[in-house]
């Protein structure tokens, strides 16, 4: 029996060195690595709204299985420096069962798409992801260039060397305008895509870079169709076989149940309201009219002087060369506040009717004024003509 037992033990013993062997070049080091991209569903918050990218490395026969992230550092400080455009962001690797556990609380799904490395280029991706982590290397953090997905794919274009990703059935959001980007990604989310498009200058009406646009629910239309071509057109696939799931889909975004075009179109009606009860007695609708329009006027101050922070003061990328600063600023709220009791003051704001109708014909000619954001500025045109009617007639009565 003693002697049976150590018969097994030797063959135990001889397999693990055999299998162990099979796992390693000549040099010693691992054959067995894999390289997958995580695509993760989006969350309910305002940083995992999007979704979420990531890639995964592995090598079963070192018992090594780790996710490499690119996050914006999660701090106060960098969160609104992203508005000033200078945020950072920085690789961070997670075993991968944490960041799994993670998912699956928040009930997101994610699913697996193994690269079609070769093995040198498997070694080299990880080697640059440790060296990233190892070295804390801070990235700039925009949400048009450099993002988790963009940065995903960035990684794995700087090891292909002289090859490059090509695809033929890029998702529209991928090969459009980045406002096309923009409200592909935020179809289900319409405060987010108000918030977005209207910060977005005239850089938003360009196509960019095709990697920047890569956006997780985008990407996974794309990702069987994209292509690894060398110098001399040969070809393989981006990955291998179809897409594992990790954990099931599962979390759904809820509808917003008060949009930005509900919220326009109720401020509208009350404008059209109180411009009506003022026009018909004046002197009765004299203290609503003057609340309402302190409030629209400082609501509208606010928007501009934030548009005009980050179009003009920060760094922010794409955020320079915005057409709606022409009618959020804070001139008509200092004009209301210091000269609505002078004679000529209507005239004032016949100037800035003109402004506004000027801003609404641009419609058909620039994308940056679309169908919200005419019903942003509909509520200020309603007003301003009856401030300009209102005036112009105590002017007249004056005289």
């Amino acid at each position: 029996m003693k002697r049976l037992t150590l018969c097994i033990l030797a063959f135990l013993v001889g397999v693990g060195v055999w299998a162990d062997e099979a796992a390693t070049d000549s040099l010693g080091l691992p054959t067995d690595l894999h390289a997958s991209l995580l695509v993760c569903d989006a969350g309910d918050d305002f940083y995992s709204g999007y979704g979420h990218c990531a890639l995964r490395m592995e090598c079963p026969s070192k018992g090594l299985d780790f996710v490499f992230s690119y996050y914006m550092e999660d701090n106060f400080s960098n969160r609104t420096r992203l508005f000033r455009g200078n945020a950072v962001g920085s690789y961070v690797a997670m075993k991968t069962p944490s960041f799994l556990k993670e998912y699956e609380m928040y009930n997101r799904g994610v699913e697996v798409y193994e690269l079609n490395l070769t093995l040198d280029q498997k070694r080299q991706l990880w080697q640059l992801l440790d060296q990233e982590v190892a070295r804390k290397t801070r990235r700039p953090y925009n949400y048009l260039h450099t993002n988790c997905s963009s940065m995903s794919i960035y990684a794995v274009e700087r090891v292909l060397a002289d090859e490059r990703i090509v695809c033929d059935s890029y998702d529209d959001g991928i090969t459009g305008t980045y406002r096309h980007f923009i409200g592909r990604i935020s179809e289900d989310q319409p405060w987010a895509y108000f918030f977005w498009t209207t910060i977005l200058g005239a850089h938003g009406d360009t196509n960019g870079n095709i990697e920047d646009k890569m956006a997780p629910m985008l990407i996974r239309k794309s990702l069987l169709q994209m292509r690894i071509v060398d110098t001399e057109g040969h070809e393989r696939p981006f990955v291998v076989g179809q897409p594992a799931t990790l954990l099931p889909h599962g979390f759904a975004i809820s509808p917003a149940p008060f949009t930005p075009s509900h919220l326009f179109l109720l401020v509208l009606l009350l404008a059209v309201a109180v411009s009506l009860w003022q026009l018909a007695k004046p002197q009765s609708a004299r203290w609503p009219a003057f609340a309402f329009d302190g409030l629209l006027l400082t609501f509208q101050t606010l928007i501009g002087l934030f548009l005009f922070y980050i179009s003009c003061i920060s760094h922010m990328e794409g955020a320079a060369g915005n057409w709606n600063l022409l009618v959020f600023n804070p001139l008509p709220l200092l004009l209301w506040l210091l000269f609505r009791h002078r004679c000529w003051y209507g005239r004032v704001f016949g100037l800035y009717v003109a402004v506004l109708v000027f801003y609404v014909c641009l419609w058909p000619f620039s994308p940056q004024v679309d169908a919200l954001r005419i019903w942003m500025v509909s509520p200020l045109l309603v007003r301003s003509v009856c401030l300009f009617w209102s005036a112009e007639r105590h002017y007249r009565a004056c005289r």
